[in-house]
């Protein structure tokens, strides 16, 4: 019974313990939460980062389903943009040479443009414009003519149809590189201009003897003849002797 009137109570516990059902119950796994993204795998362009998580938030346990989805997670990820080394574009056609002989230039040009330098990349390297020499080849200098020389003596002292020279050369300068030769003549003539020469008289032929005046008695006949072959002139001598006998 309960005690009563100062009764003692019972000896022992009120209440029997008894273990039952000792299998545990069933954990489904639940993830952590993500942790802080990696450091994108480039320095330049488009890569790749990652973060993780855990599936401990609890693990599963007692035959619980494991965290549904992916440990790891990605994206993609751009901190700068590469550097882009400049390159050169395909040189203009040259320029026409500045001269036709005696070594001109020419020119042509090309741009940095291809692509063109961006983002801290270099530049092209070399020079974008380009001079060559071109016509090396010397000019053709054409012959002049140096002055005249001195008149020749003139071959007689008198006369009519005599003539006197002169030469010049084709020397100031010469010509050379396929130069024009000198035009004209190098040798120059002239009449001299002298007095006619003197012309000596000479007898033309006798005459026949003129018929006797007398048939006896001793008498004189005579001939003739002219200064007339040639006559004398310029100053020439007239003929000598008598022109009668």
């Amino acid at each position: 019974p309960t005690p009563m009137f100062d009764g003692r109570h019972c000896v022992g516990d009120s209440v029997d313990l008894v273990s039952c059902g000792e299998e545990c119950c069933p954990v489904n796994g639940r993830w952590s939460e993500y942790s802080n993204w990696t450091p994108c795998e480039v320095t330049c362009g488009n890569g790749r980062r990652f973060r993780e998580r855990k599936c401990d938030n609890p693990p599963p346990s007692c035959g619980g389903d494991p965290c549904s989805g992916f440990g790891e997670d990605q994206e993609t990820c751009s901190p700068n943009k590469c550097p882009v080394d400049g390159q050169w574009g395909d040189w203009t056609p040259s320029s026409g040479c500045t001269h036709s002989c005696n070594s001109g230039t020419q020119i042509r040009f090309r741009r940095c443009d291809s692509p063109s330098s961006q983002y801290g990349g270099s530049i092209c390297p070399g020079f974008p414009i380009e001079v060559t020499p071109c016509n090396t080849f010397p000019c053709p200098i054409p012959g002049k003519w140096s002055e005249w020389g001195s008149w020749s003596e003139c071959p007689t002292t008198c006369g009519l149809g005599s003539y006197k020279s002169r030469t010049r050369k084709c020397d100031n300068p010469l010509p050379q590189h396929n130069g024009s030769t000198c035009p004209g003549p190098s040798t120059d003539t002239s009449l001299c201009h002298l007095v006619p020469c003197p012309v000596h008289g000479d007898w033309s032929e006798w005459t026949d003897w003129s018929e006797c005046p007398k048939s006896c008695g001793g008498a004189l006949h005579f001939r003739t003849r002219l200064c007339d072959n040639p006559r004398p002139d310029h100053g020439g001598r007239d003929c000598a002797g008598n022109h009668r006998q």
